[in-house]
């Protein structure tokens, strides 16, 4: 049960990355609509990679941004993207996969919501995409991934949900009318102002610059350059005439794009590298600290003093689970700093996971003492973990 519930978490958080991705990439694709399928056949692939690097006990950053980069190069060449879409899907699913379970939580779920219903209405009004209302088609699956997802990591009530999950679809269908309403009226707008504005001015300002620098001129210096002038303009008319009409782009944005994502993404490869090793030194300088500092005092006079020690805890539920602790540190899997007892027990993948959660939280942070058959069933769960552990070494 606990397996099949992370594996749905995992599956759920990758469809809102990747319906993200489909959004963010819609402007940028010739066909928009016509590669979701292929979308969907990169995210099949992409799941199955990060489902196989899960199952490492250590995976580096260079890991998840190498599965980020053959994503990109996959869609690059069997799926016939643009460089500039490729690029930009790379740079997503590496952002994605260094938030990492931190992007689960239910606050980023809720910003990614707002964030996807935001890029929804400006695709609707600004972007020139064939069948805007699928956007919302797009946002509703979106709504459906999310809410299921924060129903399963952080309890919210069913109905709680289904009333937040109404609203918002309610939110998006209104959205959708008016923007089909506003779209018109936006676009005349933005052409009245551009055409009646923005065109008269600039052109009237670069008169007026042109002018005055014709005027600082001699006469000389004027005649000279409407001869260069001249002469450029017949230059140019023989050379356009000799070349072909469809071989024009000397100067390609797409590339330019491409290549200043690949170079940001290799910043931020070096940035995390880097800072992970300088946090992996910063722990041995620590661990040397402390080895050094017992040193015997010899001039001290001797006094009958036991070395301070952590004690486990006296009730016997919490002291079970420091048990555990303890085992799992000796076979390389403890529980990190960071880590709280679900996310550690999640980690570890026992069968009686959901158990031992239940009941520790009972005694820890509910104030209730377990049955007699509640305790019972807990140290059985707490045995049979601790049998797992020991096939781990």
């Amino acid at each position: 049960m606990v397996a099949f519930k992370h594996l749905l978490t995992f599956i759920l958080y990758l469809a809102c990355e990747w319906l993200f991705c489909f959004l963010v990439l819609l402007p940028f694709i010739a066909h928009q609509w016509a590669p979701l399928i292929l979308f969907a056949c990169l995210a099949v692939i992409h799941m199955l990679l990060l489902g196989s690097l899960q199952k490492l006990r250590h995976v580096t950053f260079a890991a998840f941004l190498s599965v980020s980069v053959l994503i990109g190069l996959a869609a690059l060449i069997l799926f016939h993207l643009s460089l500039f879409a490729s690029m930009l899907l790379t740079a997503l699913l590496t952002y994605f996969s260094i938030r990492g379970d931190e992007g689960r939580s239910v606050e980023r779920l809720w910003r990614l919501i707002v964030l996807f219903a935001a890029v929804v209405c400006i695709y609707a009004l600004f972007t020139p995409i064939r069948h805007p209302s699928a956007l919302f088609i797009l946002l509703i699956a979106e709504l459906a991934a999310a809410l299921t997802l924060i129903h399963l990591t952080s309890g919210i009530r069913g109905h709680v949900l289904l009333l937040i999950s109404g609203i918002l679809a309610v939110t998006a269908c209104i959205t959708s009318m008016i923007a089909a309403l506003l779209k018109p009226a936006v676009t005349f707008i933005y052409d009245s102002l551009f055409n009646f504005i923005v065109k008269p001015l600039s052109y009237g300002a670069f008169s007026v610059l042109f002018g005055w620098l014709n005027g600082r001129l001699t006469p000389h210096a004027n005649s000279e350059i409407k001869r260069a002038l001249q002469r450029s303009s017949t230059e140019k008319k023989t050379s356009m005439q000799e070349i072909v009409p469809d071989a024009q782009a000397n100067f390609n944005f797409g590339l330019l794009f491409g290549i200043l994502i690949a170079v940001l993404l290799l910043l931020i490869a070096f940035w995390q590298l880097r800072r992970i090793n300088m946090s992996k030194a910063k722990k041995n300088v620590q661990d040397d600290a402390i080895k050094t500092e017992k040193i015997p005092l010899q001039s001290a006079p001797k006094r009958d003093r036991k070395p301070i020690r952590l004690s486990a805890p006296k009730h016997t539920v919490r002291r079970a689970i420091y048990r555990l602790q303890k085992q799992a540190k000796k076979v390389g899997c403890g529980r990190h700093p960071y880590e709280s007892l679900q996310e550690w027990l999640f980690r570890l993948n026992l069968n009686a996971t959901d158990r031992l959660i239940t009941y520790y939280e009972k005694v820890r942070y509910g104030n209730q003492e377990l049955t007699a058959s509640e305790q019972a069933m807990y140290l059985d769960s707490v045995h049979d973990a601790e049998k797992q552990l020991k096939r781990l070494k």
